[in-house]
């Protein structure tokens, strides 16, 4: 047993190991480099960036470069602050970190006291200075504003520029749209980091409720080789954490045939609107579980649809229904005649083809009609 015993650490170590390593893709990055008022670097300045929603902090030092680096960030609202001993601290507020992005900040501290920060609001083009990504983050105020049918949010795909709904459809969610040119099976879609296409067609393994959705983001060209795997577009979606602040919410998303239109097919066959009942309700809450430290969010939904299909068909006359197609005309109003299977033989004028003759009067015989096909006729609808 004692043989086995550095195997089995090894194994369990590797297990601890990968527990801790997740899917990079959906989190943010924050980088940049710390100078003085003349231009040289600031080595070993203190860098810690705080997450306003939570008060989680992740810290940092600058390196031998005057460079600092702070990678796996949640999506959210953020405050970057830079320190160093003789240097009055540099505040950077107003940061919005969102899926995947890697925001440089670039900073430069004045000699003075701690006492007096510096303080300056993040703006977009410092946000996205790092990427050469073609696409757009779609936040949660977007996603919420925005009319959809059937809530499924990969559906907002099709509003981003180099995004093509294929199959004639106007809303295509993200599997079913092509995305620069490339197929839509190409496509990658990661919830949370991890792929959730299915394995067979490559459509949605799931949809993710709308109200767990945080945001996501939609590269259409020239991201980055950590989706590797894509040879479409990319869709990052992030779902929604917890915070120091209790919040959620519930809904009920009503559809009702009362409030519809009749189709234009319906009307022109004097047929009833259809019936629709579809009740898509449910709720979600999330807050801390230890402030600062330990947080929760949950979402429950459910679907209850009641709608039956309608078709508009042809059915057989009253006449038909005895076996007479007298008066039966194809479009071009040429009568149809009924032939008699049982009459079938070779055609003398025609090699390998056969002929047969026509009911008498084009009526099928009440003997030739099958028991079984009378029994059902009882049923068809007038």
């Amino acid at each position: 047993m004692s043989r086995f015993l550095p195997m089995l650490r090894a194994a369990m170590a590797v297990l601890i190991l990968t527990a801790v390593v997740y899917g990079q893709g959906e989190r943010a990055t924050v980088t940049g480099a710390v100078t003085d008022a003349s231009g040289a670097i600031v080595v070993g300045a203190q860098v810690a960036i705080r997450n306003t929603a939570t008060n989680v902090v992740s810290r940092t030092t600058t390196n031998a470069a005057g460079i600092y680096y702070i990678s796996s960030l949640n999506p959210g609202p953020y405050e970057l602050r830079v320190e160093q001993t003789g240097f009055r601290p540099a505040l950077v507020s107003d940061i919005r970190l969102s899926t995947g992005l890697t925001a440089t900040f670039d900073l430069s501290l004045e000699v003075g006291t701690v006492a007096e920060a510096v303080e300056v609001r993040a703006n977009a083009v410092q946000l996205e200075a790092q990427t050469t990504a073609i696409g757009k983050s779609l936040p949660t105020s977007t996603i919420n504003g925005l009319p959809l049918v059937g809530r499924n949010v990969l559906q907002l795909v099709s509003l981003l520029p180099g995004v093509t709904p294929v199959g004639g459809e106007t809303n295509g969610e993200a599997t079913n749209a092509k995305m620069s040119g490339g197929f839509a099976r190409d496509n990658g879609v990661l919830t949370d980091g991890g792929e959730s296409r299915a394995t067979v067609n490559s459509k949605s393994a799931f949809t993710i409720p709308m109200e767990s959705v945080a945001e996501y983001r939609v590269d259409t060209a020239t991201y980055g080789a950590e989706f590797g795997r894509a040879a479409g577009g990319v869709v990052n979606l992030v779902t929604k954490g917890g915070s120091n602040e209790f919040h959620g919410s519930a809904y009920e998303y009503l559809r009702n045939d009362v409030f519809n239109a009749n189709s234009w097919t319906n009307n022109r066959n004097r047929v009833q609107r259809g019936i629709l009942r579809r009740h898509e309700y449910g709720g979600s809450v999330g807050g801390p579980i230890a402030r600062n430290r330990t947080f929760f969010f949950g979402n429950f939904e459910r679907l209850w649809q009641s709608g039956p299909i309608q078709s508009v068909a042809t059915v057989p006359s009253a006449l038909q229904l005895r076996g007479d197609f007298n008066g039966t005309l194809d479009p071009q109003g040429r009568q149809i005649l009924v032939y008699d299977p049982s009459t079938t033989r070779a055609n003398p004028n025609a090699a390998g083809q056969s002929i047969r003759d026509a009911f008498p009067a084009n009526r099928i015989p009440t003997n030739r009609i099958n028991n079984v096909s009378n029994n059902v006729l009882k049923y068809w609808p007038a």
